[in-house]
């Protein structure tokens, strides 16, 4: 066993975790739609169904819940229509900015 595998099989256990924890609770936003992340520690969602850009929606969701997302087009100009959430903090962190998240769609 090499030095660190141990640290490295638990932040990928810890990583799997909070992404099976975003991913269901972005699967209950019927406006926002993504594609399970398979790896990393990022997860884009399309929000075209809000009739906004990623833009348009990461600023007003940062107005009126203070969480900060980066709109997809950060990555590229094929990624207007997408946001890029994180899931590499705490569970309990995730969960609030999720609860944010949940109530800004809500609220659309």
């Amino acid at each position: 066993e090499e030095a660190g595998d141990e640290e490295m099989l638990f932040f990928s256990n810890e990583l799997r975790r909070r992404r099976d924890l975003m991913s269901a609770e972005l699967s209950r936003l019927p406006q926002l739609r993504f594609v399970r992340p398979t790896g990393g520690m990022f997860c884009f969602v399309d929000v075209s169904a809000t009739g906004l850009s990623g833009t348009q929606f990461a600023e007003r969701l940062f107005a009126a819940e203070g969480l900060a997302v980066v709109p997809g087009v950060a990555f590229g100009p094929n990624m207007h229509s997408f946001i890029r959430l994180s899931f590499s903090g705490a569970e309990d962190l995730i969960a609030k900015g999720l609860g944010r998240l949940r109530r800004f769609c809500e609220a659309l």
